[in-house]
C-alpha cells in the first residue's frame, strides 16, 4: 500500500477483518487483489497473458488499472455510483449515525477522491483527528472498508446518547459492508460490460473481426476454391453480415477449409506432373543394352558357384584353375 507505519496502525483492522470473515473466499480474494492492484484489469491481463483488450470496457481508457475502477467517467458507471451513495446516505440517517459524521462520510464518498477531507472547512475541531487520519488512508481504501480507528469513539459516544440498540461494532460492520458493496458493484458492472455474451466489449470486438474476415473472404474468385465448394461463394453476403455468430463461423471455416483443400490439390497435381516429366527424361537418357552378335562364337564365361566352378565340358575347375574329372 506504500503507507508509513503510523498510517497502517491507524486503520481499524479488527472491524474490517470481522466483515471479511463472514464473506465467501472468492469475495475476500477479490478485496485483497483490488487493494494490492493485482486485480484482473485490462493492463494486468495484457501484461500477464498478452491480452488484446487492455482498455476499460465502458469508457475505453487504455491500460485500465485497479485504481480506474472507482474513477471511470462512463455515465452508466457514474449513475450506478450515485445510486449506491444515495442508499448509503439513507442508511446513515436511519441508523443513528452521528450527524456530523453522516455529513462528512456522504460528502467524502461523493467526491470520488477529487477533494480532500482536509478541504471540508465546516468540520468541528473534535473531528479533526478523524479527518486527518482518514485522509492519509485515502479515498479508494475507504471504499474498500479501510477506516481509521478514530471513527469508532466518535460514533460510540453518539450511540450512547441515542435510543438505538446498535453497538458500535455492529454499526461499523454495516458501514464497511455498505462501502464494499459500492466498490464491488462497480466491479460487477465492469465485468458484465466486458464479458456479456452478446453486448460485452469482447463479444463486440470479436464480431467486428468476424465481419472483416467475411469481407476479406468475399473477395475470393471461384478459381480460388475447388469445384465442389464454389457454392460457398454464391451466398447472399448482405444476409450473412446480419446472421447469428454460429452461421458466420460455419461459413468462414468452410471457406477457409475449401481454400486449403484447393491449394493442396493444386500442389499435388503439379508435383505429379513434375515427377512424370522428370521420369520420361531419365528413360530417354539411358542407352539401350547392346545385344551380342549371332556370329559371336566366344563361349560364355563360367558361372561362379562358390569355391568350384563347372566347365562347359563337364570338368570341374578348382580354385587353382586346374581341371579335374568329377567323382
Amino acid at each position: 500500500l506504500g503507507w508509513y507505519a503510523a498510517v497502517f496502525d491507524n486503520v481499524d483492522w479488527a472491524a474490517r477483518d470481522k466483515v471479511l470473515s463472514r464473506k465467501p473466499d472468492m469475495f475476500r480474494m477479490w478485496v485483497f487483489k483490488q487493494s494490492s492492484g493485482f486485480i484482473s484489469s485490462g493492463k494486468n491481463m495484457r501484461r500477464w497473458f498478452g491480452s488484446d483488450h487492455s482498455q476499460c470496457p465502458n469508457c475505453g481508457k487504455e491500460d485500465e488499472d485497479a485504481q480506474h475502477l472507482m474513477h471511470c467517467p462512463d455515465p452508466g458507471r457514474y449513475a450506478l455510483f450515485r445510486e449506491e451513495v444515495q442508499k448509503l446516505t439513507v442508511w446513515l440517517e436511519m441508523n443513528h449515525t452521528d450527524p456530523i459524521l453522516a455529513k462528512i462520510i456522504s460528502r467524502y464518498v461523493m467526491t470520488r477522491g477529487s477533494s480532500r477531507l482536509a478541504d471540508f472547512h465546516d468540520v468541528p475541531p473534535e473531528y479533526y483527528k478523524f479527518v486527518y487520519e482518514q485522509q492519509l488512508i485515502g479515498w479508494d481504501n475507504f471504499l474498500l472498508g479501510l477506516i481509521t480507528s478514530s471513527l469508532r469513539p466518535l460514533q460510540h459516544c453518539h450511540l450512547l446518547g441515542s435510543s438505538s440498540l446498535l453497538t458500535v461494532d455492529d454499526w461499523l460492520t454495516q458501514l464497511i459492508n455498505k462501502l464494499l458493496h459500492i466498490t464491488h458493484g462497480q466491479w460487477i458492472y465492469r465485468n458484465i460490460s466486458k464479458h456479456h455474451a452478446t453486448l460485452g466489449m469482447i463479444r463486440k470486438t470479436e464480431r467486428r473481426a468476424m465481419l472483416l474476415e467475411i469481407d476479406r473472404l468475399a473477395q475470393l474468385t471461384p478459381e480460388d476454391v475447388p469445384e465442389d465448394s464454389k457454392f460457398l461463394l454464391e451466398i447472399d453476403f448482405s444476409t450473412l453480415r446480419y446472421a447469428d455468430t454460429s452461421t458466420q463461423n460455419y461459413w468462414v471455416h468452410a471457406v477457409k477449409a475449401a481454400v486449403v483443400t484447393g491449394s493442396r490439390r493444386t500442389f499435388l497435381q503439379r508435383r505429379r506432373q513434375t515427377s512424370t516429366s522428370s521420369g520420361r527424361g531419365q528413360q530417354s537418357s539411358i542407352s539401350p543394352p547392346i545385344p551380342h552378335s549371332s556370329n559371336d562364337t566366344r563361349p560364355a564365361g563360367p558361372t561362379v558357384l562358390g569355391k568350384h566352378s563347372r566347365h562347359s565340358s563337364g570338368d570341374i575347375l578348382d580354385g587353382s584353375n586346374k581341371r579335374r574329372k568329377p567323382d
